[in-house]
């Protein structure tokens, strides 16, 4: 904004934006210079008047706003209204202070090769042009400090608003983190649990070829045993026979042969009696291992099994008590005069397309967590896929809501239809056949449930022979228990679910 310099005081003698106006050497307006002039000379009264080459003080001054005004173009530019600011501010009264601005004015400027000869000179008109154009630019100036301001006040909402997103982008790896941390964590444990068991199925195998070493052991002893107990029968026997007149050299030498192998006898004895308890002791060992084996292996399934009954409860309990259908569908009787009334079907405009496309488009999303298994999101609970599932449901439910719509127009003016629900309390409006549409969610609730049962029935017989009986009824669990594995199904918590069923396994076991 064109203003002038060291002070916001608006100029006091304005001057037209588009130059200094020549005027003719003849005309009816006088020059300024002639005016400043016959100003002067009134008001010295007694001095002679001025030439005229004096008078163009005032001419030059006018001169050297109008040049730099027209130099930048039809705007103001600030470094001429900077040049000519102590001549606004204080515009000279007399012809004294003219002199002076003249006196004042460098010689180097562009104006100051302006002839004096030139009639050309500041006019009430263009002062006051200039004014207006002035108040232009201050308001000019106050509406960009107003924009400026604005932009500021933006500027440092934007910065707090980066710093808040700088914040969040933090938490957010500092949450990642974490979440890496605990699977890393998960993924050991995992890993660790893998190795135990695959150190114990070794030392099993281990156990068992020690086994057979020591039934092996076992059976040469008892051989070399029975060797020595006829090697033993022999000598006694020869002993015998030469008992009627042995020498006295060589009885004592069967004596002593006879004792050592008394001795060896019974160092042999020992052996197989320690022998036969080592074996027993293995075999408490081995017997020991393979009932706990068993046992892990049975809880397991019944883990398993009590999983698999809990994932089927679970999604009957969401079908049978979580799906509801609300049908809404008017009744329209047109009566005129005594003529008697004429019920029209709002069914006729309601074909199977439309309640097949709005079931597929707004009321099936819905349903899509209810047919979805918890461990193949591929597969529907009857075991077909998911889209065959699906085609077969929607086609079922369009057959039953054109029956209950069907129904509803053909029953009699007042009739109240049993549409209610019989798992839900609530009761839908009984003007104009509207209500909940109980048998449509029975007839599709019923279709779902005999296909999780029948999926159900077939997984626990294809467990059957590999568990042995190892089951248990879910009537057995306690009911904090009960409440405890429904609260963390309904949460989707897999770790603490496994958790607490591992801890109910060891306390069982």
């Amino acid at each position: 904004m064109a203003q002038a310099s060291g002070s916001d005081t608006p100029c006091t003698v304005p001057v037209a934006a588009a130059g200094c106006r020549r005027l003719g050497r003849r005309g009816p307006s006088a020059p300024l210079g002639m005016m400043s002039r016959n100003s002067f000379s009134g008001a010295s009264g007694s001095r002679a008047p001025v030439s005229r080459a004096r008078s163009s003080t005032l001419r030059r001054a006018g001169t050297s706003v109008s040049a730099d005004l027209l130099g930048s173009s039809g705007g103001f530019s600030t470094a001429s209204l900077q040049d000519s600011a102590p001549l606004l501010q204080n515009p000279p009264t007399g012809h004294g202070d003219l002199l002076s601005a003249a006196a004042a004015e460098p010689h180097d400027s562009p104006v100051a090769h302006v002839t004096s000869e030139e009639p050309c000179g500041l006019t009430p008109a263009s002062l006051k042009h200039l004014k207006r154009k002035y108040e232009v630019v201050l308001e000019e100036k106050a509406r960009l400090q107003s924009e400026i301001s604005g932009l500021q006040a933006q500027v440092r909402e934007q910065r707090q608003r980066v710093s808040v997103l700088e914040e969040e982008v933090r938490e957010a790896e500092v949450r990642q983190r974490a979440l890496q941390e605990e699977v890393q964590r998960a993924q050991a444990a995992e890993e660790a649990q893998r190795s135990r068991a695959d150190e114990l199925e070794r030392c099993n195998e281990k156990l068992e070829e020690l086994l057979a070493a020591r039934e092996a052991e076992l059976a040469r002893l008892r051989e070399a045993l029975e060797q020595q107990r006829r090697l033993t029968r022999e000598v006694c026997e020869a002993s015998e026979r030469r008992t009627e007149a042995p020498p006295p050299v060589d009885a004592s030498k069967f004596e002593q042969r006879i004792k050592s192998l008394e001795a060896e006898r019974g160092a042999l004895q020992q052996q197989l009696r320690d022998q036969a308890l080592e074996q027993e002791d293995m075999k408490r060992a081995v017997a020991g291992a393979m009932g706990a084996a068993e046992k892990a292996m049975a809880m397991h399934a019944l883990h398993v099994q009590r999983l698999e009954a809990m994932r089927v409860a679970k999604l009957m309990e969401a079908i049978n008590y979580k799906v509801e259908l609300h049908i809404s569908v008017p009744r329209v009787t047109l009566t005129y005069n005594n003529a008697p009334p004429l019920v029209v079907s709002t069914a006729l405009g309601l074909s199977d397309g439309k309640i097949r496309d709005f079931l597929d488009r707004d009321v099936f999303p819905h349903f899509e967590p209810l047919w979805v298994r918890i461990d193949a999101l591929d597969q529907a609970p009857d075991g077909s896929t998911k889209r065959t599932y699906c085609t077969k449901m929607l086609e079922r439910l369009t057959d039953a809501v054109k029956a209950f719509i069907m129904k509803s127009q053909t029953a009699e003016a007042g009739a109240d239809l049993n549409i209610s629900s019989t798992n839900s309390p609530a009761q839908g409006p009984a003007g104009g056949g509207a209500g909940r549409a109980g048998p449509v969610v029975q007839t599709a609730t019923s279709a779902i449930a005999d296909g999780v049962s029948r999926r159900a029935s077939g997984a626990e017989a294809g467990r059957g022979g590999g568990s042995g009986g190892g089951g248990t009824n879910l009537n057995d669990l306690s009911d904090a228990d009960r409440a405890q594995l429904l609260q963390l199904l309904r949460s989707g918590d897999d770790r603490g679910l496994d958790g607490k069923l591992v801890q109910m396994l060891a306390g069982r076991s």
